[in-house]
């Protein structure tokens, strides 16, 4: 939410929104976010939460973003959402096209090391994440792009994520 605020974005995308979370919390401080999923219950339960704020939520894929809304928004934000999509590429062009230039994105993915030791998933069979990316690999993922950065930082379940970020 600083980097928002820092940076003067007023209109946010909010991919893999789940809940409504962001949305939410960022309205609160002038943003207009939209959020997408493709789970429709949780995106009901989002707008009844999200009643009265500038957060509005949406039944959309990811690939299809950059398409139907190019270039709308001052930045982005992806929040535990790029292991869950069978194409991580796809995604981010999608994204980065639906973003403005000299837009933000901000990303926070699971580190590999989250999901071995998370205690949502006990034993190796229960596994939710498509993909896992090591530091090189999104390096790799993310090469070229503007005032890149990326760290690793604590969650709330005492294990790590990625933290990255950057500029079109």
């Amino acid at each position: 939410q600083e980097e928002v605020k820092r940076l003067g974005l007023k209109k946010l995308i909010d991919v893999g929104c789940y809940t409504g979370w962001v949305g939410r919390n960022l309205s609160l401080q002038g943003v207009v976010v939209h959020g997408i999923d493709i789970h429709p219950i949780i995106l009901f339960y989002a707008g009844i939460a999200s009643t009265g704020s500038l957060a509005t939520f949406e039944f959309f894929p990811v690939e299809k973003l950059g398409f139907a809304h190019p270039l709308e928004y001052d930045g982005a934000v992806i929040f535990d959402s790029l292991e869950h999509v069978f194409d991580p590429e796809i995604a981010i062009k999608s994204i980065e096209n639906s973003v403005k230039e000299d837009g933000w994105l901000f990303y926070n993915i699971p580190h590999p090391e989250a999901e071995l030791h998370s205690p949502r998933f006990p034993d190796s069979e229960t596994r939710e994440h498509l993909n896992s990316f090591s530091e090189t690999k999104l390096r790799e993922l993310f090469k070229d792009r503007k005032k890149f950065t990326i760290e690793k930082i604590d969650n709330e379940e005492g294990s790590f994520n990625w933290w990255i970020e950057y500029q079109i």
